[in-house]
């Protein structure tokens, strides 16, 4: 009788071996794929937060522009115009698109400003009762603030600072979500 129970346990170990194998290899996978779309999840929030950032830069240098050419008298060519006012639409239309996908992986906040950043921007490109300039500046001053407010909630929301690594802080902040 101990002779079966012994076979038994010689047949028994190699069988729990790779059954915990099986379950140390399993719990192995889930951390590696959830680790995996913490890191894509957190760099898609990055390339919403650069094209928002990069499209409010190329806006405020046209802005820029525009009004030191009204403060110098100043025209430029036709060529140009166009060339700044389609760079400006294009700028505006990235704003509008990343609003729309900041709904899905932005925080409510950035969408909430993304937002008040394109109203407040109609809003004063449709006041038809002020100067060309005070317009500009306007603008310019709504892109500005737009700006130091996206990075600050972009820094916070990404985990962007110099003490460690921002992956790394980035990751561990969503795990406690």
């Amino acid at each position: 009788m101990s002779l079966e129970w012994i076979e038994y346990l010689e047949f028994a170990k190699p069988v729990a071996q790779l059954a915990a194998a099986i379950f140390l290899a399993w719990i192995t996978v889930g951390f590696a794929l959830s680790r995996y779309k913490k890191e894509k999840h957190w760099e898609r929030k990055l390339q919403a937060y650069s094209d928002v950032l990069a499209a409010l830069g190329t806006m405020n240098q046209i802005l820029n522009q525009w009004i030191r050419e009204v403060e110098e008298r100043r025209e430029a060519s036709p060529e140009q115009i166009d060339d700044n006012v389609q760079r400006y639409r294009s700028a505006m239309e990235k704003i509008e698109e990343t609003s729309s996908v900041a709904a899905l992986i932005l925080s409510t906040k950035v969408n909430r400003r993304l937002r008040n950043l394109i109203t407040d921007l109609h809003r004063a490109n449709n006041d038809d009762q002020r100067s060309w300039l005070s317009v500009l500046q306007e603008e310019q001053s709504i892109v500005e603030k737009a700006r130091d407010d996206l990075v600050e909630i972009g820094k916070s929301e990404l985990g962007l600072n110099h003490s460690e690594r921002p992956l790394k802080k980035a990751i561990r902040s969503s795990s406690k979500q």
